[in-house]
């Protein structure tokens, strides 16, 4: 089941098993201008058929959205989303980002504002402009497992930030 929600940088999509039930929810957040979720569907359909909810936050509306909003976006958009999924959802929370959302992923993990995750899935982390766009890296819960990957030969993102965040979490 496909869900559309909100607009411009604040809309964002549910896919939900078909068959009622309580399940994960899965927050994934995509890369630098990837604003659609056909970019990951063959992701977020293996995902559902796995017997999770995955939320879909759009941070960003194409390239006219500053990056300082993008973690504020995506934090409104994925509280909306959870009470929107209610008693669909039985607690646990995983957040996956690739590039600029492994970013918003620690950021999200860190606040107030959104459920502690039980996991996070950092693919390609972008470009944090050496720190700087990380919010507090030293917040994310200790007891949350961490995963982060990285290629040695991506000479877009690069390792740096994926070396940062395992230095710099509990």
């Amino acid at each position: 089941i496909t869900e559309s929600h909100g607009e411009g940088s604040q809309r964002y999509w549910i896919f939900k098993p078909s068959k009622a039930g309580s399940y994960p929810v899965v927050v994934f957040i995509h890369g630098w201008a990837a604003t659609e979720p056909l970019f990951y569907m063959a992701w977020i359909r293996h995902l559902v058929r796995e017997g999770n909810i995955v939320i879909y936050p759009r941070y960003q509306n194409l390239l006219d959205t500053a990056s300082d909003a993008f973690t504020d976006n995506a934090a409104d958009a994925v509280g909306e989303a959870l009470r929107r999924v209610g008693g669909e959802w039985n607690g646990e929370l995983f957040l996956a980002g690739h590039s600029a959302g492994g970013i918003i992923a620690l950021n999200l993990a860190s606040r107030e504002d959104i459920p502690d995750p039980d996991g996070i899935l950092a693919v390609q982390t972008g470009d944090s402009e050496g720190g700087r766009k990380f919010e507090n890296l030293s917040g994310v819960p200790p007891d949350t497992l961490l995963v982060v990957m990285a290629g040695d030969r991506d000479n877009i993102t690069g390792t740096a930030d994926s070396y940062r965040i395992m230095r710099s979490t509990p």
